[in-house]
């Protein structure tokens, strides 16, 4: 099992390698990694929104999405390594496609037009949650190596 130090800093280091594997230990604890500091923005954004202070509110805004476009891509090239994993290709990936399209949808139609694009992208989310959980490959497979052996970079 990868540590999380090493995990986030093998995630940032191969930020466009959408090749080759990677264990669910690698996956979970950038998940988390990005996750936790998203919390924390959000939570000082929405302090100083609620105490009208407006300016430290669009600084923490300004960084939170600095911070969703510098892990973007390890995100997707992590997500992909991890999909290959189990035997899968990364085009799975573009289940989260409806969901980024009820999100439009919903700013330019209204929550009605874009109901039924956020019910398949819930769908299609939960698709990917279960493979995202999945226990990859015992052995190789057509992808690379097992990560947790040493050969594909676990």
């Amino acid at each position: 099992m990868m540590s999380f130090p090493d995990a986030v800093k093998k995630c940032f280091r191969d930020y466009l390698t959408f090749s080759g594997r990677s264990p669910r230990s690698e996956y979970w604890w950038f998940a988390l990694f990005i996750s936790a500091v998203m919390a924390v923005i959000g939570l000082v954004q929405w302090w100083a929104d609620s105490a009208n202070e407006t300016t430290t509110a669009l600084v923490f805004q300004a960084i939170f999405l600095l911070f969703w476009l510098v892990t973007l891509l390890p995100s997707l090239s992590v997500g992909v390594r991890r999909l290959h994993d189990i035997d899968r290709t990364g085009w799975w990936m573009l289940l989260g496609v409806p969901l980024i399209a009820s999100d439009i949808m919903t700013f330019y139609a209204g929550q009605d037009a874009a109901f039924v694009f956020q019910i398949v992208g819930l769908i299609c989310l939960l698709a990917l949650l279960v493979f995202f959980v999945l226990k990859g490959s015992d052995g190789d497979n057509r992808f690379g190596s097992n990560p947790l052996r040493g050969g594909g970079g676990g």
